[in-house]
């Protein structure tokens, strides 16, 4: 069903996260100037370094389909086969990953912020958690922003150990509901 071919990279251009332009020789015949195209934004592990790792000089295997459609490419690097890139992959950008981002650790630091507030301004804690409500966190951005508040807040153990006793649990930490067993 699929085969495996083995490239040296006579070239590679590269274009941000856009495509990536190989030309490659093959080891397995005698094909030379292979053009083969692949999005940069698609390839595994995407803060490596692959443009200090597919370099001229290189050897990559291309996985295809017996109708010939590439489908994975993998580089030899540290003596081993390393998987670079899937047909199925269709990653964001990393500007969209960064927006993503900063919503998220966003969110975390508004609510954050809200409770540090209203704990500070002598709410008690049942009233000061109400401040994560309706704002559509997760379970892990609760347990970090009420850790946050903790922290930062003049009466944070207060609230740490309010939290902690609303689920079930005597800690020196800040429980995180995203890892509470249940049952």
């Amino acid at each position: 069903m699929f085969r495996d071919e083995a490239y040296k990279v006579k070239s590679v251009k590269w274009d941000g996260e856009r495509d990536v332009e190989f030309i490659l020789d093959s080891v397995d015949n005698d094909l030379t100037g292979v053009h083969w195209c692949v999005p940069r934004k698609d390839f595994w592990h995407y803060d490596r370094n692959w443009e200090a790792i597919l370099v001229p000089g290189v050897f990559v295997t291309l996985w295809s389909t017996k109708g010939r459609s590439v489908v994975g490419l993998q580089v030899l690097w540290n003596d081993r086969w390393t998987d670079v890139w899937c047909a199925a992959n269709h990653f964001r950008t990393k500007a969209e990953r960064e927006v993503d981002d900063k919503a998220y650790v966003g969110a975390i630091m508004d609510a954050a912020d809200a409770l540090i507030k209203s704990m500070d301004d002598g709410a008690v804690p049942e009233v000061a958690l109400k401040s994560l409500n309706g704002r559509g966190l997760s379970g892990n951005q609760a347990g970090e922003a009420v850790f946050q508040a903790v922290k930062k807040s003049k009466r944070g153990h207060i609230l740490k150990e309010h939290w902690n006793a609303k689920w079930g649990v005597s800690s020196d930490g800040v429980v995180n509901p995203a890892v509470v067993e249940v049952g």
